[in-house]
């Protein structure tokens, strides 16, 4: 936002797309991940059974809600709670899930 200094100018962005390169943002503390980090992650169940991939990631209540889609085209919701989700490497592109009876 280099070059915006007044309030007439930040306001003539207003519902406008913003972008910024990956280099330039903060690095985020342990367990906390971009967004577009988590799409492209492969979720599976601790015994190693394929699950889906993270297609999108809903933020619109106290929890983010991950969205996998399966290898048939269906979409499974999963919140992001440690009991639901207790390991991702977005470096590896993988989680592990450990969803509830009739979760999926």
């Amino acid at each position: 936002l280099s070059g915006i200094d007044t309030v007439e100018q930040a306001e003539a962005l207003k519902n406008q797309t913003v972008y910024a390169e990956k280099d330039a943002l903060p690095t985020l503390p342990e367990g906390v991940f971009y967004i577009a980090d988590l799409i492209g992650v492969k979720a599976y169940l601790e015994n190693g059974n394929y699950v889906g991939e993270v297609t999108d990631v809903l933020q619109n209540g106290p929890t983010d809600i991950f969205v996998l889609t399966k290898e048939d085209g269906g979409e499974v919701m999963i919140p992001r709670v440690q009991e639901f989700i207790p390991f991702i490497s977005v470096t590896d592109k993988k989680m592990t899930i450990t969803p509830i009876d009739g979760l999926l």
